[in-house]
């Protein structure tokens, strides 16, 4: 009988590892990747591009960035925070609208939130630089929670190390969150995804807008 007791306490940690795992992989088979993005030298969530354009001089590329930017953040919300053309910079602190979809008990729902940066332009002769960074969040109220506005990066370290353990079989993430715990995770998985393909889809937008050759300005 002994032998039997120090047989199942033995097992007993062992058979907990194996449901932590999964449980953790159970729900990552549920979500989606989490995005990789990308990080400055001090921890801030920073993307940059630098184009060169043989011949284009910088007050061409400042005007073609004048004309990008009237056309796609044209909102109300969005500020032209500084506007210099004899230096060469052109910074927009903007706002743009994104969702993701909650699913619940086979039912999905459309969740609004709007994602706020800032976009920096720099231009010299032959070549510019585009900086997207600052990136906050803001959520919209829901029955008896307010709206809240907050930075991304301590949320993403946080996610990044969830998704670290999950993936390690590190974490009874079922058990420890509940089902409302883990929506909301992957909701939050969501908003990373939504911004990080958003960033690069806009500094694209940007290069094909400022990477014209010379020739294309004389028409």
């Amino acid at each position: 009988m002994k032998k039997s007791i120090l047989i199942v306490i033995f097992l007993f940690p062992l058979f907990v590892k194996a449901q932590s795992t999964k449980d953790s992989l159970k729900f990552l088979k549920d979500t989606i990747e989490l995005a990789q993005l990308p990080l400055d030298t001090s921890g801030i969530i920073t993307y940059r591009y630098i184009g060169n354009v043989s011949g284009v001089k910088k007050n061409d590329f400042y005007k073609r960035a004048k004309v990008w930017a009237a056309l796609v953040f044209n909102s109300a919300k969005n500020v032209i925070q500084l506007d210099d053309a004899e230096g060469g910079s052109l910074i927009i602190k903007a706002v743009t609208e994104q969702s993701y979809t909650y699913k619940l008990w086979g039912s999905e729902y459309p969740i609004i939130y709007y994602l706020h940066f800032s976009l920096h332009f720099t231009f010299k002769d032959e070549k510019y630089r585009i900086v997207i960074a600052g990136f906050t969040l803001e959520t919209q109220p829901y029955l008896q929670t307010p709206s809240r506005t907050f930075t991304i990066e301590s949320s993403y370290k946080i996610l990044k190390d969830w998704n670290t353990n999950a993936k390690n079989g590190n974490m009874a993430f079922n058990r420890e969150m509940g089902y409302g715990g883990k929506k909301a995770i992957q909701g939050q998985f969501s908003m990373i995804n939504n911004l990080d393909s958003f960033a690069r889809s806009t500094i694209e937008d940007a290069k094909i807008a400022l990477s014209k050759s010379a020739k294309d300005d004389d028409f």
